[in-house]
């Protein structure tokens, strides 16, 4: 009984020493972590440290600088921003008149700087103010509204009616008005053989003569026109210029062939001619050497700067 009682008493203490060592394993798996985080900690605060060092001396040496600078530096600071500015708006406006506005100001600002050293920003200056000034100008805005104003038009325009011969109408008029009572029967008939054949009219058509267009059709022809200067629109829009002049030429042959041809439909006719010949593709230069120039002229500027500050 006593060896059952101790064999039973070790299988017992074997347990808790089992379960013992277990808590001291998993004591020391989170002591392990522990210490890699917090060893990721410190790695981290170490980093931070070093990015405010290095932020600190870029301020020392910014605020040397600008304890430096002269009016000759914020002017030519000045027209880097400006010069910047003009690269954006050409880019996104797509039009030359702000963007060469903008590089003339800067012009004026080496003026007031009057630094030798600068002529050759000045020149590469001078260069993209050449480019945007011999650059042609395309008006979309304008050339938008009036493909508008001709669609809007476009529903006071008549299409091809049947209609008589005015001349032969105004000849058997003329003839029943000038005729006296007939003396004889073979007056009669020679009168009416006369009247007859001024009537009857022979011409030769070098095409084939085609059928007048019912409600349907008519409406459907509107709308064909409506579509193809909604193209040319926005063909305009997005500078195609093939699809801008394909559209504007179907259209115009589409006045051509089933509208009535009247001073209205010829002045549109005339119109859609004229701007199918437009240029839409607007050609924009490069003006990046002066921004380029510029900031060459401020690198220079700022490390010498720096140097004579870290001499002193």
């Amino acid at each position: 009984m006593q060896w059952q009682q101790r064999a039973v008493l070790a299988e017992s203490l074997q347990a808790r020493l089992t379960a013992f060592e277990g808590q001291i394993e998993r004591q020391q798996q989170v002591t392990v972590r522990a210490g890699q985080q917090q060893s990721k900690a410190i790695k981290t605060l170490q980093d931070q440290v070093y990015s405010l060092r290095l932020l600190t001396n870029r301020q020392a040496e910014q605020i040397l600088t600008l304890g430096t600078a002269t009016r000759g530096d914020w002017l030519l600071a000045e027209a880097a921003y400006l010069v910047r500015l003009a690269n954006q708006r050409l880019q996104v406006e797509r039009s030359v008149d702000n963007p060469l506005a903008i590089l003339e100001s800067v012009d004026g600002i080496f003026v007031q700087i009057n630094d030798p050293e600068l002529l050759a920003v000045r020149n590469a200056l001078a260069v993209d103010i050449a480019a945007l000034r011999m650059v042609e100008k395309v008006d979309p805005e304008g050339i938008y509204l009036e493909l508008q104003a001709i669609s809007a038009a476009l529903e006071t325009l008549s299409i091809l009616e049947p209609h008589a011969d005015p001349e032969a109408v105004q000849l058997a008029q003329a003839g029943q008005d000038s005729e006296q009572p007939p003396s004889s029967l073979a007056e009669t008939l020679q009168r009416f053989s006369d009247n007859f054949g001024n009537l009857i009219v022979l011409q030769r058509r070098q095409q084939p003569i085609e059928p007048l267009l019912n409600g349907a059709e008519q409406t459907m022809v509107r709308q064909n026109l409506y579509l193809l200067l909604e193209q040319a629109q926005s063909a305009l829009l997005r500078e195609e210029q093939r699809i801008y002049s394909s559209s504007l030429t179907k259209a115009e042959a589409l006045l051509r062939r089933y509208f009535q041809l009247n001073s209205e439909s010829e002045a549109s006719i005339v119109r859609l001619q004229i701007l199918a010949e437009r240029s839409v593709n607007q050609t924009l230069p490069d003006i990046s050497g002066s921004q380029n120039a510029i900031q060459t002229a401020l690198n220079l500027r700022n490390s010498s700067a720096t140097d004579e500050g870290a001499e002193q």
